[in-house]
């Protein structure tokens, strides 16, 4: 088990689907600070969002039924 410093995720709209291998991958990453990188982080959908704020884990919008609730209403 290791913990990172900092994780950066570069071109960060690759995560932007929530169902995929690559997406569940990163929220498994464990670090002390977290870090989105894209020009695009709204390319389809305000839930591409979304996904950016549960890897970076802010509160309380991180869960998607909070998400759902509060914001995509």
């Amino acid at each position: 088990e290791m913990r990172w410093w900092r994780v950066i995720l570069d071109e960060a709209h690759a995560i932007k689907n929530r169902k995929t291998r690559s997406h569940k991958a990163c929220l498994q990453l464990m670090a002390t600070n977290r870090w989105c990188l894209t020009a695009t982080p709204l390319q389809n959908d305000v839930d591409d969002i979304q996904s950016l704020l549960q890897f970076l884990r802010v509160e309380p919008l991180d869960t998607y039924s909070t998400w759902l609730q509060h914001v995509k209403k």
